[in-house]
């Protein structure tokens, strides 16, 4: 029986709650009505949120640095459609992850993904890493290859690749610059000529994105360099500047027959967005010329010291689990004061001073944009008796009710400094109609733990 703290339904065949404008969207895809999002206790301290869907053979997906699972939508659902399941681990500061995201290395992110194969898979899987997603994924198959049939690097650089590209990367996920400064730095390191690179305009997480930076920088190249010693699958992009000409057989030169080399001509660095099909053909194609997974313990641990640790840490987090009972996650989640709130219209600020939160809404933040008219858009503020002309509209998806979305209109002065895109934050809220603050927690607070965080803060 699997040891998911709480599985957290999302049907995206249900409709989807916008607690702004309450508008209802329909679900278009039959695969999406069978996703859904598990929380993984990984460690003392971290949680992993886990998107899955379909049944069958498992593969876990891992996505590029500072980009959340979300990226693999489409493949994903391909994928499904072919038998198997498929699970993505959102890294750590994405949706409800969290964990450390200082003083970390490969290491610890292979041991959250270790963690969600015990606990969601059961058996050795393949593990598809895209880009810095395969630095992840080799990481994991070195660290605890009794978990690991086969290893997918999509789209991976060479060992040594060009200068200058990675400030491409940095300027891509600058939310700062404008998208115009953001589109070139896109379409130069990541999209071939003739492929829309303004699909990854959105989906940036700057503080994963240098959190995730610093832990390859951590971490020596040799550490997870070979994948271990399981079957890889060498994906790539023709026109990739991260994989020049002169590199294309580094990989199965180095480590021989158990090397399968697979070029999809025509695509880029984020060869997923660009060649979904091909991606999927050629990773089914070669899943199923490897040995059948043999079913492995939940508890059994990695061969090396850093298997040994992620076993050990996952099998006292399990026990620890057992002996509370899931039930009290689980619960806590459901009595949280932030998870029942509901509005048809957005949360207005509340300026009145003296007054103090009665609750708190947690969101992942989606955009932060000027309000039109000055006057937050829909008219005079009773608190603020009369026009503000420096409005922002802050939209974000409920962290703990997975399927809705906040708007809040207040004064650009009373928003935290740099509030962006990808950013957690908390608004506190008067009432259903408005709100009084607006707080960005640290990193490392658990979704569950924010509305204590919040109270203790100055909100009001």
């Amino acid at each position: 029986m699997k040891n998911a703290l709480t599985a957290l339904t999302m049907a995206l065949g249900a409709a989807t709650i916008f607690l702004g404008d309450c508008v209802a969207v329909a679900a278009t895809a039959s695969a999406d009505a069978t996703r859904h999002h598990v929380l993984v206790q990984t460690a003392p301290g971290v949680r992993i949120d886990v998107i899955e869907e379909g049944a069958g053979t498992p593969l876990v997906l891992l996505p590029s640095r500072g980009r959340g699972a979300e990226d693999f939508d489409d493949v994903a659902q391909r994928l499904a459609a072919q038998g198997y399941r498929v699970i993505r681990p959102q890294p750590r500061g994405i949706g409800q992850s969290t964990g450390p995201m200082r003083d970390i290395t490969l290491h610890d992110l292979g041991n959250d993904v270790a963690a969600v194969i015990r606990d969601q898979a059961g058996q050795p899987v393949v593990i598809v890493g895209h880009a810095f997603g395969n630095w992840v994924a080799r990481m994991t198959s070195v660290d605890h290859p009794e978990l690991v049939r086969g290893v997918v690097i999509v789209a991976a650089a060479a060992k040594a690749y060009p200068p200058g590209l990675s400030e491409h990367v940095d300027r891509s996920s600058d939310l700062s610059l404008s998208d115009t400064e953001r589109l070139k730095s896109l379409q130069f390191a990541f999209f071939a000529p003739g492929h829309d690179a303004s699909v990854w305009l959105k989906g940036w997480y700057p503080a994963v994105n240098e959190s995730q930076r610093l832990a390859g920088k951590a971490t020596k190249q040799s550490d997870w360099w070979s994948g271990g010693k399981a079957p890889m699958l060498d994906l790539q992009a023709g026109k990739d500047p991260f994989k020049p000409e002169a590199t294309r057989n580094e990989v199965k030169d180095e480590f021989g027959d158990r090397v399968t080399l697979v070029v999809i001509p025509g695509a880029g660095h984020a060869l997923v967005p660009e060649e979904p099909a091909a991606v999927v053909d050629a990773l089914v194609t070669w899943e199923k010329s490897l040995a059948p997974a043999r079913a492995t313990p939940v508890s059994q641990g990695g061969q090396g010291s850093q298997g040994s640790q992620a076993a050990a840490g996952s099998q006292s987090t399990q026990s620890r689990q057992a002996a509370a009972g899931s039930q009290s996650t689980q619960s806590s989640l459901e009595r949280s004061p932030m998870s029942s709130f509901a509005s048809s219209k957005p949360l207005l600020w509340q300026g009145a001073a003296g007054r103090k939160a009665a609750r708190f809404v947690p969101i992942e933040v989606s955009s932060v944009k000027p309000e039109k008219g000055g006057t937050f858009g829909i008219g005079q503020s009773a608190s603020m008796e009369g026009a503000y002309p420096d409005a922002r509209r802050v939209e974000g998806r409920v962290l703990d009710a997975t399927i809705a979305v906040a708007t809040a209109i207040a004064p650009a002065a009373a928003l935290p400094k740099g509030l962006a895109q990808g950013q957690r934050a908390v608004l506190g809220l008067v009432d259903d109609a408005h709100v009084i603050c607006v707080l960005v927690p640290p990193a490392d607070v658990p979704i569950d733990g924010l509305a204590q965080w919040a109270a203790e803060q100055k909100c009001g």
